[in-house]
């Protein structure tokens, strides 16, 4: 299995963690609603945003994510603050925003993205 790679840069704070909702809901014309679990466990999202990340690094993340194939394979991910390891995937691509040029790193980006645990 794939490990996400080393970075220079660490993922801006706050980082967040949000419980996937597995409920299911059948609304009714009657007025009432039916729900269900959609699944036994409840996955943890995380969401992970880069300020000021180097073109060096980017293009790192990008040639990885090509590597697992967008969200098609998972990875192992270490949380940054508690060193816990999670077997993830991403949800989708990450997005690369451009947001300026330095003389000694080239591109500088703002990149964001989801992880799913699986």
């Amino acid at each position: 299995m794939a490990t996400y790679p080393t970075l220079s840069v660490t993922p801006t704070y706050p980082l967040k963690e949000a419980g996937e909702d597995p409920t299911l809901k059948s609304e009714f014309e009657a007025g009432y609603t039916l729900t269900r679990a959609k699944f036994t466990r409840s996955r943890t999202v995380f969401t992970v945003q880069y300020e000021n990340m180097p073109n060096a690094d980017k293009e790192t993340l990008k040639t990885f994510c090509d590597t697992v194939k967008g969200g098609s394979d998972s990875f192992t991910w270490t949380h940054p603050s508690t060193s816990t390891s999670y077997e993830v995937r991403f949800d989708k691509r990450p997005a690369f925003d451009l947001v300026g040029w330095s003389a000694d790193v080239g591109f500088i980006w703002n990149v964001s993205f989801l992880l799913v645990q699986l």
